[in-house]
């Protein structure tokens, strides 16, 4: 049985990092769906689990974890600049990673070409 007391203090606390990380609201609650769904359809098939607060915990990272990389899989093409019409690119990253010399960089070779 899934304690779902816990479950909805687990995804909240999630929910709440990936918008304050600016993560658009719209795949927050896609994947607070999706990982409450199938942490729920787990644990109904695992009645007898004897340590399910801890095993949630771990189950639910492990499902987030899946659906990130589902959402951010390589299996989109790479973005490819077009010519002649404004192309928008977002770098992300902490201070002094390098965004700015990267973006300048990139600029100058697309102004190259």
């Amino acid at each position: 049985m899934i304690d779902e007391k816990l479950l909805d203090e687990i995804m909240k606390e999630i929910c709440n990092a990936l918008m304050n990380s600016d993560v658009n609201i719209k795949y927050v609650m896609d994947l607070r769906k999706k990982v409450t769904k199938q942490t729920k359809e787990y644990m109904d098939t695992q009645p007898d689990d004897k340590n399910a607060g801890g095993n949630l915990k771990k189950l639910i990272l492990k499902i987030v974890v899946d659906e990130l990389t589902i959402l951010l899989g390589s299996e989109n093409e790479p973005y490819k600049l077009v010519r002649g019409k404004p192309n928008v690119i977002m770098f992300v990253g902490l201070q002094g990673s390098g965004k700015t010399t990267t973006c300048t960089k990139l600029a100058y070779q697309y102004k190259k070409t």
